[in-house]
């Protein structure tokens, strides 16, 4: 008898599930160690008859395809039947859409104007410490139609920045400006070879270029070849047409001199030698350098020369050898060299063309928009299929696909079942393993259906040979208790819980979910569930709620479309647990649809102490959501109810039932009083009817939480120097209800104040209302009316805003009146 082999070490008692494994010599090894720790004194020599270590070898050799099946590539165990990765189901976003951020600076603004507008040849912008943009722009001298009409340009850069702009920013004006001419006069010598008038193009182009603010657009897919990364590529605000870069310097101020753009020429291919170069005005005049000033309205361009005049002052001359003894002003040019001249300004006119055209094309081609990164793509495989170990097992043995013959005895196939039966459970969990890898898009998805994590597979005979003969029940009832058993383990919130976290840390987010979690009131048997929810919503918007936090609302669309509402609403309602949020809706008190009068406590009177109940009171036992219909107390009769009674009737624990004459009565606790509901005969109508009024109450109050969030620099006066600059710069006012069940918690208050200010822009100063339901009505309507004058003004050109301003300073002073009144201030 052989004694065990030196090389498998005997390890510690418990050391065996440390072992690394990796491939059948570390499993073997592993599972010969562990037996030798289980038999202690019940000796076998390891031999390879031994059927124990047959049978191991057996198990170890179907481990190593479980092991073979976890190499892919991770793009495999996410393709779907289809054999496609649904990206936007498994939350994750291409580089176009997580990557880039809001505009903040003003060079962002410019980048997002410059790529969303083709006409616009050039825009500049200065942010003043009040938050307000003033924006200079220069319309595209060849952009079609050719007579826009007046005002045209800037409403059209107002509605993008609107979509835009940060919070606490807006735009004080737009102002269309009118170009100011100047051109190079001078003596340059080209290569000879060269075509003059693309060198001619090209100077001009050029120059014209350095002389602008600097922006320039180019192909995204041009960026892509050259190898550009995601993360440069998409580096600042989205484009909506390729990509813009921003020269340094551009925008500083200073004038441009001669000497800047002999610098500029020189660098253009075919050039050899600048003899002479000077700048002059439309008037002709000397000018020792180009200033950039807006200050007239005016901004510099370098146009084409276009007339008699104009074409002689820039000279082109091949490299053949000609000096130039004498100046043009002393020896006028020959009538064949001014034909000569004339035809070369033609060709290079449309050279120049031709630049322009390959330059700024693409900024009106929506093509461009999807130009993107290439997502992997994985490969489809059937991960799930499992192969039977008994199909390695020595023919002797009576199992896989052959079996035992038809002459082996009873007791003998009753043996090669007992096997079979042994192996069942091993071959389950590795079947079981499989389906996991194949069910790997299923738990990553964000659509959470089946509320399972582990995935079980029913084994058949074709996959396990005599398995159907083991099975008490039949296929479906079987592959239900396989998976019974499976969901015992199966803590799904906790484990799902994890992958949408592993998600969130993707792109840097986390949902803590601790502070949340004691305010569940609307949720007390259901608490994962609902934050496992809320973690799905954050996931589900990351793309805005992400890059566009700090975005502000779109002022040009009507209150209730999607981008009428700042992100950071959004945002906070899902982190807090709110309902919906992505759109304006009203929070007024509304049951079962229908609008409800509230009758408002006092607030200055402080909370009074509830009164006990009486002893002999019993409490509403927990169970499910009654079907029955709520007390006849919580009809709303008049469709008025106390704001203690709206709030309070939402709390399982704040009732209770009276036992006596024959029945019970129905009480429910209403701020300090005990108010009855109504008799029912039986315990089970009561305890019904207090669940179903729970229900029917929580949701309710579910439905008026949420926030209103007004920037203050969006109420300032359109008249200058008026009104209190404290008041509007960098401030927002944050309007809650406070008669909701959670709401009415000063510990929930603030957990969302605290909330709010964490992810608030830090330049921003919130402060907080929280209103009464009558004060939260009249609020709606004055931000309601504000909104839609604030609207019609935007969209209506300057010259015509002289009414329109007056309505909508009128809407704004009502409700800055109203806030001042009623905020917080913060402390």
């Amino acid at each position: 008898m052989s004694t065990l082999p030196a090389a498998v070490p005997v390890p510690p008692p418990g050391a065996g599930d440390t072992v690394p494994v990796t491939g059948f010599d570390a499993l073997r090894s592993a599972g010969i160690a562990a037996l030798q720790r289980l038999c202690g004194a019940v000796w076998t020599d390891f031999n390879l008859h031994d059927p124990g270590v047959t049978t191991l070898e057996q198990l170890v050799y179907g481990l190593t395809d479980l092991g073979y099946r976890t190499g892919f590539d991770i793009a495999d165990y996410l393709t779907g039947p289809d054999g496609a990765i649904d990206y936007d189901g498994l939350a994750l976003y291409p580089p176009e859409a997580i990557l880039p951020c809001g505009a903040l600076t003003p060079d962002d603004y410019r980048r997002v104007l410059y790529g969303a507008l083709p006409d616009l040849a050039d825009v500049w912008i200065a942010a003043g410490d009040d938050g307000l943009l003033h924006v200079d722009v220069l319309g595209a001298a060849d952009a079609q139609p050719a007579a826009p009409q007046p005002g045209e340009l800037a409403r059209r850069v107002r509605r993008v920045l609107a979509a835009q702009r940060a919070l606490g920013t807006d735009v004080a004006q737009v102002r269309e400006l009118r170009p100011r001419t100047y051109y190079l006069r001078g003596e340059i010598d080209t290569i000879g070879e060269c075509n003059q008038a693309e060198i001619l193009a090209r100077i001009v182009f050029e120059c014209g270029a350095y002389l602008s603010s600097g922006l320039s657009a180019r192909r995204l897919r041009d960026l892509l070849a050259e190898g550009s990364a995601p993360e440069d590529t998409f580096d600042g605000p989205a484009s909506r047409h390729g990509y813009v870069a921003v020269r340094a310097g551009a925008t500083d101020g200073a004038p441009v001199t001669v000497s800047e753009l002999i610098a500029v020429i020189q660098r253009i291919d075919g050039v050899r030698r600048i003899r002479s170069l000077a700048i002059v005005d439309e008037l002709l005049q000397p000018c020792a350098a180009i200033p950039r000033d807006r200050a007239a309205g005016t901004c510099p361009v370098l146009p084409f020369p276009s007339d008699e005049v104009t074409i002689e002052l820039l000279r082109l001359q091949p490299e053949r050898g000609i000096e130039y003894g004498v100046s043009e002003q002393t020896v006028p040019p020959a009538p064949s060299w001014r034909a000569a001249n004339r035809q070369l300004y033609d060709e290079g006119r449309l050279e120049l063309a031709k630049l322009r055209f390959e330059q700024s094309a693409f900024r009106a081609d929506e093509g461009s928009a999807h130009t993107r990164y290439a997502l992997p793509a994985g490969r489809r495989r059937a991960l799930a299929g499992y192969y039977s170990v008994q199909h390695e097992f020595p023919a002797v043995y009576g199992v896989g696909k052959f079996g035992l013959p038809a002459s082996a005895s009873a007791e003998r196939q009753a043996q090669a079942r007992q096997l079979q039966g042994f192996l069942y459970p091993m071959e389950q969990l590795m079947a079981n393993f499989l389906q996991n890898l194949q069910d790997v898009p299923t738990l990553f998805s964000l659509h959470d259906d089946g509320a399972r994590t582990y995935f079980a597979q029913y084994l058949d005979a074709p996959a396990v040979p005599g398995v159907g003969d083991l099975y008490v029940d039949g296929p479906q009832r079987t592959a239900a208790r396989v998976q019974h058993v499976l969901a015992r383990h199966d803590n799904h919130a906790d484990r799902k819980g994890r992958v949408y976290d592993y998600l969130l840390a993707l792109y840097g987010e986390t949902f803590a979910q601790a502070g949340l979690r004691r305010f569940n009131q609307y949720h007390p048997h259901d608490t994962d569930a609902w934050l496992l929810d809320a973690k799905r919503r954050l996931l589900a918007a990351l793309d805005i709620l992400g890059a566009d936090r700090g975005r502000g609302c779109d002022t040009t669309q009507p209150l209730d479309a999607p981008g009428a509402i700042a992100p950071l609403a959004w945002r906070a309602a899902i982190l807090l647990g709110f309902d919906g949020g992505e759109r304006y809706r009203s929070l007024g008190p509304a049951l079962d649809g229908a609008a409800l009068t509230l009758v408002d406590e006092d607030a200055g009177a402080g909370a009074a102490t509830p009164l006990p109940a009486p002893a002999d009171w019993l409490p509403v036992p927990p169970a499910d959501a009654g079907t029955g219909e709520a007390p006849e107390g919580l009809r709303a009769p008049g469709e008025t109810l106390p704001e203690a009674l709206f709030r309070d009737a939402a709390l399982l624990s704040n009732y209770r039932l009276e036992r006596g004459g024959g029945g019970y009565v129905l009480h429910v606790l209403a701020g300090a009083d005990w108010q009855a509901l109504g008799s029912y005969a039986h315990r089970r109508d009561a305890v019904a009817a207090a669940h179903a009024g729970v229900a029917r109450f929580a949701a309710a109050n579910r439905a008026c939480e949420g926030m209103h969030i007004v920037e203050h620099v969006l109420l300032r006066p359109r008249t200058p120097h008026e009104g209190d600059a404290a008041f509007y710069d960098a401030r927002l006012s944050i309007v809650l209800p406070r008669w909701t069940l959670r709401c009415a918690d000063r510990r929930f208050r603030n957990f969302v104040e605290e909330t709010v200010r964490e992810h608030c822009p830090a330049h921003l100063q919130p402060a907080f209302l929280w209103l009464a339901p009558s004060q939260m009505g009249w609020f709606e309507a004055l931000h309601e009316e504000w909104r839609a004058a604030l609207r019609i003004w935007s969209e209506t050109a300057d010259d015509e805003r002289d009414d329109r301003t007056l309505a909508l300073q009128e809407a704004a002073a009502a409700l800055v009146h109203f806030l001042r009144a009623h905020r917080k201030e913060p402390t």
